[in-house]
């Protein structure tokens, strides 16, 4: 099926996808990390959508991409953490979703799904996750200052685009920001790559998730990921037991933008449903691990009964 794209109440524009599976089990939302389009999630759900035909369930699936993101106009007020979650509800009031409601997030998806999941408890039946942003000041704060570090390279450069789309020549400065920040400085990979530094099959790499997207809509989000406004929100929201016991979270025991040692401390003591570590992975292999998208499908498929 084609993207396609939904006005939203205050005149943002989402692209999305739903893949329809035919008098579904359940459907199945995926909520993006920072930045990426849905495209991030191409992987995972192609290992889940076999696992589940092959199980004989059958599935509904809901890509979006944030407001102002992909080949939609620009933004016409600052994006916001609020409007997200918004987007999210009156997206499938749109394509009548009901039933069984499961959301997958990964990073800022993670408190996009906590945040929904706790708002309509009711309406989400389960959240997985794969690199939790967890909202208590220690990580908040840490992954502030990753975007404020990546915002400080790069306002200047894109501010001087902001009427352009992203394209082999715009995205080169983004890029080469997001190498500095999520390759050499947040994470432990191989030295000898580290070195060899930045190049232009990165900068094609990082276009497939951020095509067409407007260099407006990048700075907006950015000032908001980076604002007070954000850290108060996340860090002063009030989760209750029952949001943590219906999440699964699986965490990179390198992951060095939302550090492991917090975030595992943090799901102990919420007493998530289960907490599973990866030896050797980082904040956003679930784009590119077979094994993590494995076991992500399976938990997400736990549980699921046919409708009769």
């Amino acid at each position: 099926m084609q993207d396609a794209v939904y006005e939203t109440r205050d005149g943002a524009h989402v692209r999305f996808k739903h893949v329809r599976g035919g008098d579904p089990a359940a459907t199945v939302v995926f909520l993006n990390g920072s930045f990426f389009n849905h495209h991030q999630w191409d992987l995972l759900f192609s290992r889940l959508n076999r696992r589940a035909t092959g199980n004989g369930t059958r599935l509904d699936y809901i890509f979006m991409d944030y407001r102002g993101f992909g080949d939609v106009p620009p933004l016409s007020r600052p994006f916001t953490f609020g409007a997200i979650q918004a987007d999210v509800l009156e997206l499938l009031d749109k394509e009548q979703v009901h039933g069984d409601v499961r959301l997958v997030g990964s990073s800022l998806g993670s408190l996009v799904g906590l945040s929904l999941l706790e708002r309509l408890p009711g309406r989400f039946s389960s959240l997985v996750v794969y690199g939790l942003v967890a909202p208590v000041m220690p990580v908040v704060r840490h992954v502030r200052e990753v975007f404020d570090r990546m915002k400080g390279q790069v306002a200047g450069v894109l501010s001087q685009h902001g009427g352009d789309r992203l394209d082999q020549a715009s995205i080169t400065p983004l890029a080469r920001a997001m190498w500095d920040t999520f390759v050499v400085q947040y994470s432990r990979t191989a030295p000898a790559v580290k070195a060899r530094g930045f190049t232009d099959a990165y900068a094609t790499y990082i276009l497939k998730y951020m095509r067409c997207t407007p260099v407006s809509t990048i700075l907006s989000f950015l000032d908001c990921i980076t604002s007070d406004a954000m850290e108060k929100d996340v860090t002063s929201a009030s989760f209750s037991p029952g949001t943590f016991q219906r999440t699964d979270v699986f965490h990179g025991v390198e992951d060095l933008v939302t550090p492991f040692p917090d975030v595992k401390s943090f799901c102990e003591g919420a007493g998530v449903r289960s907490f599973r570590p990866f030896q050797g992975k980082g904040h956003t292999d679930v784009i590119l691990d077979g094994g993590i998208c494995d076991a992500i499908a399976g938990a997400v498929l736990s549980g699921i009964k046919e409708p009769t």
